[in-house]
């Protein structure tokens, strides 16, 4: 089976998308191509976000990953966006989800723990679903 393209997006690329794109490379890397975009991109990735992702998988998200625009995605077999708030787009996709994921901005350490646990149990739930033929991507 070849790798699975996969896009997160979310309203500004800074935090949830980010982390899902990383926790992707840390996790699954055998199977998706993660990338993430944003709508408004911000200049960085969100510090918390970086140091819970360094903290918990000692992977820093800084050496390969920056805020994208949606234009920039190409050739996506999966399309997920993180947030409930931004609107869908016009990508080509064969598979699209919605995930309503809880935004940690401004909030404590521990919401973006738990940021990163929600994200990480949606892509195996969507792994497991791509497995077992419940979605079909070519």
């Amino acid at each position: 089976m070849k790798k699975v393209r996969i896009a997160f997006v979310c309203k500004r690329n800074n935090i949830r998308s980010q982390m899902a794109e990383a926790l992707c490379k840390i996790h699954e890397n055998g199977f998706f191509i993660p990338m993430s975009a944003g709508i408004k991109i911000d200049n960085q990735i969100n510090p918390k976000a970086v140091r819970t992702i360094k903290e918990l998988y000692h992977h820093d998200m800084r050496i390969n990953q920056k805020p994208k625009s949606v234009a920039k995605l190409k050739d996506v077999d999966v399309l997920i966006i993180v947030d409930d708030e931004t609107p869908s787009l016009d990508i080509p996709h064969q598979h699209f989800e919605r995930w309503d994921v809880d935004d940690p901005y401004g909030m404590d350490s521990d919401a973006f723990i738990r940021t990163a646990n929600k994200l990480l149990s949606l892509i195996e739930l969507l792994k497991k679903k791509i497995i077992s033929g419940e979605v079909t991507v070519r």
